[in-house]
């Protein structure tokens, strides 16, 4: 499949589907828009082009607020009863989802699941949520792309290529940004520096044919207007993108803290799942009461920012409201995203710092181009995606000049959240990332099968410039087999019929520091482990660990 011609039809395939559907989410969400909060409020939650349009009016205060409450209360739990009923899966962030289930779930992205996703995001948007509408087809991309694989029988590496090709179609639909999505969508897999290089060219197509196709129903302009053509001034400029990049990393460092513990406290209440996007729903309509702005994804607002149109107290206030309001309308399992609202934040923030700091600075970049740089700081920082939002903010704004500005900042963000959050519990915006490829149960499934294939061939060998003997014999002998994905040794151990661990999942095992299982040899099966695998007598466990803790785990695992 990969490096091969014939999944070019089925990106093009799935990037035209993941277009029609984007727009038809679009059209669903403008929708109920216009039948929840403008018909029932007077107030039209403000798009970019009505911001740059008649800013004035625009931004104008909003009438009979009273029924917001109920209105967004409403959405919630529509929203909550839609996925509870069809596709549990559909709940939370889309994208994370998309990304747990390519690690852990095969890439099985039912359609069912993203049709799903696409009534119950259009509900809870439409009727104010403070979520993204990039989370949503995000899913939506990855349901169309695994569904095509299962209709047409493809393998497991087909498709997972083609649900990530998905999600980089749905982005670039929605974020009018082909490239940044196609580079977000291979990189987001990992917290660390890592992305799927191999799918990188197919998930750019893809994304160029999604882009294309919404085009064709709106236009090809970029989702923000600038209010003039901006470009690094000076060198000394950088001296203030660096401080701003500074700022971006810290607040990137809290907001998943933030995000997830609010998702956590949700949880432990003692209500019906179904209720609990109701009363996240309910407590975004309160904020609105007295801010409107928290309202859907915010795309109008962050206009005004880079308008420089919004006064520093309102800025400020804003940065934590939708940190919150985000986290009430997706943390309690409403269906939404969290990367708009995070570009939300990194506009005010550098809204803020423009106003701030800017009428004192010698050399001080324009404030437009403050808002942008910030956007793209913030959301690579909180999300580790550095590469990827230096891009996707540049095609949402055209503001290619600011790339030099912006790649400093970035880098800068990135480092300070990736240092300051090493010790939280919760260091990215995506829960379900891991750090490399290595860590992916994807990952190790492809790594494992080589060493399952030379048990069942013994005539097959190692590399002779790793080992000389054959992996089976050293294996079965008690050997350790050197190999270069793991940062340890491999070994076998078979499970004891009176062992203690028998019938135990895995994650309740205390092993040696530095031990894991990787995999389990079952008879002929092959078992990628997960938390809930479960030990039985006869298993042969594949084991990563360092030669000083071995013995301990021998004794784990052997007979009592």
């Amino acid at each position: 499949m990969r490096y091969s011609y014939r999944p070019i039809l089925f990106c093009i395939a799935v990037g035209i589907l993941a277009g029609l559907s984007a727009e038809l989410f679009l059209w669903l969400l403008k929708t109920f828009q216009q039948l929840f909060i403008s018909n029932l409020t007077g107030y039209a939650i403000p798009d970019p082009e009505s911001v740059q349009a008649s800013p004035d009016a625009a931004l104008s205060a909003p009438q009979m607020l009273w029924w917001l409450p109920a209105i967004t209360a409403a959405g919630g739990l529509v929203s909550g009863l839609l996925s509870y009923r069809l596709a549990p899966e559909a709940e939370g962030d889309g994208a994370d989802a998309v990304i747990r289930a390519y690690h852990q779930e095969g890439s099985l992205v039912r359609l069912r699941t993203a049709f799903t996703k696409l009534l119950a995001s259009s509900v809870l948007i439409g009727s104010g949520g403070s979520a993204g509408r990039e989370g949503p087809v995000a899913q939506i991309g990855a349901g169309i792309g695994s569904w095509l694989a299962g209709l047409f029988k493809l393998s497991a590496s087909e498709r997972s290529l083609l649900t990530i090709v998905g999600m980089a179609a749905g982005l670039a639909a929605v974020f009018k940004s082909p490239l940044g999505s196609a580079l977000f969508a291979v990189k987001s897999l990992y917290s660390e520096l890592h992305m799927e290089t191999m799918d990188l060219g197919y998930a750019i197509l893809g994304a160029a044919v999604a882009f294309s196709v919404v085009g064709i129903f709106d236009d090809w302009r970029p989702l923000f207007y600038l209010p003039e053509a901006l470009q690094l001034g000076s060198p000394l400029e950088l001296v203030w993108y660096s401080l701003l990049g500074l700022l971006a990393g810290i607040l990137a460092a809290f907001i998943p803290t933030v995000f997830y513990g609010v998702r956590d406290g949700f949880r432990k209440l003692p209500v019906h799942p179904v209720l609990k996007p109701a009363i996240g729903g309910l407590l975004v309509g309160l904020v609105a009461l007295q801010f409107p702005q928290v309202l859907a994804g915010g795309y109008g607002w962050i206009q005004a920012a880079i308008n420089g149109s919004l006064a520093t107290g309102l800025l400020l206030t804003l940065i934590l409201l939708k940190l919150l309001t985000m986290s009430f309308s997706v943390g309690s399992g409403g269906a939404g995203g969290v990367f708009a609202p995070t570009l939300f934040i990194g506009a005010m923030l550098g809204a803020v710092f423009a106003n701030c700091l800017c009428p004192f600075l010698v050399h001080a970049p324009p404030a437009a181009a403050i808002s942008i740089v910030a956007m793209a700081s913030v959301l690579a920082g909180a999300a580790r995606v550095p590469l990827p939002a230096l891009i996707m903010v540049m095609e949402m704004t055209g503001g290619y000049g600011l790339v030099v500005p912006t790649m400093v900042a970035v880098t800068i963000s990135w480092l300070v959240q990736y240092n300051l959050s090493r010790r939280l519990v919760y260091k990215t915006l995506f829960e379900s990332q891991v750090s490399t490829p290595a860590d992916s149960p994807l990952h190790r499934r492809e790594y494992c099968s080589t060493f399952l294939e030379m048990l069942r061939n013994s005539e097959e060998k190692l590399d002779r410039d790793l080992v000389e003997r054959q992996v089976t014999d050293m294996l079965f002998a008690g050997e350790p087999v050197p190999l270069p994905h793991f940062s340890g040794l491999l070994y076998l151990v078979q499970a004891g019929e009176k062992s203690s661990v028998i019938n135990l999942p895995l994650s309740e095992i205390v092993l040696p520091d530095n031990a894991r299982v990787v995999s389990i040899l079952r008879g002929k099966n092959h078992l990628v482990t997960g938390s809930d695998t479960r030990v039985q007598p006869g298993d042969w466990l594949a084991v990563v660990s360092g030669p000083k803790a071995m013995q301990e785990v021998r004794r784990i695992f052997s007979a009592g």
